[in-house]
């Protein structure tokens, strides 16, 4: 069953232009999130200039990164951008920027450094904030050194500024004191913009409608009689052959064009992610195919189906409500598992629940007027 269904979706041009376009989708998206088009928006701003807060503003505006940075005068200026819709954000660094950097180390309230205006508090908003932090730390990491050691260990007398500053450089090499090692396969790379997670999401998206639309394949086939020698009972083998057969090759797609594009999390995860995945979308289309009665009607919900799953998966928004409802969706179980290996096991359960509920509700329409199962 597999393999004939392996043929019979590989003779389907619009099913292998899919899958042509897939790996493309990175590459392409890529040009289009450079330059003035980046994914985030960010105006630049100062309440006054300080030595510490201009080199900060100059480094994020010299980054090279999808979030455009851009510098305005005034923090009028910036928060004008941000209401008018000329920018997602604005960090508008605070006046008296190194006597709060100072107040900060000693842990005194009311030192607030940046002044955060967001449009909206999306995912893309709490990773470019990542940048922020990234950009001020060593600044501050610097303040709480010499806060800690003159208050805990020496005297300003017995070590002087400019010794404690050289010791402090001698430990951070590169601009960076924290590493990221994978195990087994080295170091992380810094450039590696995790700004472009949506990618992953909404490449994770295509697979679950490739494999619905095989479903609906399925469905339309029962319905024109093409099984109607095979035993209701046995139903089941073709349909999950051409579900998983959708899977498969669109999953591969995806893998290729992720290891290909960098943003991979190493081979072995991205392998073992994926395959559980497959899995998963795989009872879920036909948990579909078994609530639906036609093509038609599964045609029709189809869309409804795509804009849960994008709105409620990690993909661009993170909501803490209607978890029940995200529970229900492949993708978030695939999303989370890249990244957190428990997420595996809670995979594998749902793959148990998933496909127990389709054998179920296959048995309640064999035995029951609704007709014969999927």
């Amino acid at each position: 069953w597999y393999i004939m269904s392996s043929k019979r979706l590989l003779k389907k041009l619009s099913f292998v232009i899919l899958l042509l376009l897939i790996p493309a989708l990175i590459p392409v998206t890529n040009v289009m999130m450079e330059g003035e088009s980046g994914v985030v928006k960010i105006a630049l701003s100062s309440e006054d200039s300080s030595q510490i807060s201009d080199r900060i503003i100059k480094s994020l505006l010299d980054k090279e990164s999808i979030i455009n940075f851009k510098y305005y005068n005034t923090p009028q200026e910036a928060e004008k951008a941000v209401r008018a819709n000329g920018a997602d954000a604005a960090w508008i660094f605070e006046e008296n920027f190194e006597e709060k950097l100072d107040l900060y180390a000693k842990r005194q309230e009311g030192a607030k450094l940046v002044k955060v205006l967001e449009r909206e508090d999306n995912i893309q908003m709490q990773l470019s904030r990542e940048v922020l932090y990234s950009a001020m730390f060593r600044d501050i990491s610097y303040c709480l050194y010499e806060n800690f050691t003159y208050s805990n260990v020496v005297s300003p007398d017995q070590v002087h500024q400019e010794q404690l500053k050289e010791t402090y450089d001698g430990f951070v090499r590169n601009g960076s004191v924290i590493t990221l090692w994978r195990l087994g396969s080295g170091e992380v790379k810094e450039q590696q913009n995790y700004l472009t997670a949506p990618l992953r999401g909404l490449m994770s998206l295509v697979v679950v409608l490739c494999t619905i639309a095989a479903m609906m394949y399925f469905l339309s086939d029962q319905k024109a009689g093409k099984y109607d020698w095979l035993p209701a009972k046995k139903r089941i083998a073709p349909a999950f052959a051409l579900c998983l057969s959708a899977a498969v090759f669109s999953a591969v797609a995806v893998l290729l064009a992720l290891l290909a594009s960098g943003y991979s999390t190493g081979i072995i995860n991205e392998v073992l992610s994926m395959l559980l995945f497959v899995m998963m979308a795989t009872g879920f289309a036909m948990l579909l195919g078994s609530l639906f009665s036609s093509a038609g009607t599964l045609g029709a919900a189809l869309p409804g189906i795509m804009i849960v799953s994008l709105v409620m998966s990690p993909i661009f928004f993170s909501f803490k409500i209607l978890r029940t409802v995200r529970l229900m969706l492949p993708t978030y179980y695939y999303l989370m598992s890249v990244h957190n290996v428990s997420y595996y096991l809670y995979g594998l359960i749902y793959c148990v629940v998933i496909y127990g509920a389709v054998f179920l509700l296959n048995h309640i329409k064999k035995n029951t007027s609704k007709g014969s199962g999927i």
